[in-house]
């Protein structure tokens, strides 16, 4: 699948789903050679971004070129929209386009419709890690339930909201403080 849209404002696992990405299909003798990252904020960075996806890896595994911040879905701009239409239908087998944005793809967009085409088609797909909204408590709950899951820490249960109230889902802080917890209980 060479177009793969990484969406959310779990800033976190987004960063983490590109990293699996990468460790995936890319050899790691070729790693920085293979690998190309650019950022959306500049529009001549993801002309270039959209230039640089059609050039084959180099040596075994695959090529990676990610765009942060994209905004190729969430803004009118005509000669983007054109530029990626082009190239969406160009991209070769062994390169992933890696588009990263905060913001849900905007479905009226003519950018947008085409990656749904290409998702039906199974030439892409989109995954989106979104934090619970700051008035459902239950999902927050089950957030941090499961965030505590991954990093193999026991918690009671009311643990979770202990920690709602005192951090909030801020994702760095509730990493950083659930590894000093574990750290701490590893030495007990």
């Amino acid at each position: 699948m060479p177009i793969i849209v990484i969406w959310g404002d779990d800033k976190p696992k987004c960063d983490r789903e590109v990293e699996k990405l990468i460790t995936q299909n890319v050899s790691q003798t070729w790693r920085n050679l293979n690998i190309s990252k650019f950022n959306g904020d500049e529009l001549n960075q993801i002309f270039k971004a959209l230039d640089d996806v059609q050039t084959p890896p180099l040596g075994d595994g695959s090529r990676v070129v990610l765009i942060k911040n994209n905004p190729i879905f969430n803004s009118k701009d005509e000669s983007l929209q054109k530029k990626f239409e082009f190239i969406a239908l160009n991209i070769p087998d062994s390169t992933f386009l890696i588009m990263q944005s905060t913001q849900k793809p905007d479905s009226r967009i003519k950018s947008t419709k085409l990656l749904k085409k290409i998702i039906n088609n199974n030439k892409g797909r989109e995954i989106h890690y979104k934090l619970p909204d700051i008035w459902d408590n239950e999902n927050q709950i089950k957030y941090i339930e499961n965030t505590c899951k991954d990093l193999n820490i026991k918690i009671d249960k009311s643990a979770p909201q202990a920690i709602i109230e005192s951090i909030g889902l801020d994702t760095f802080r509730l990493k950083n403080e659930l590894e000093k917890v574990s750290l701490y209980l590893s030495f007990k």
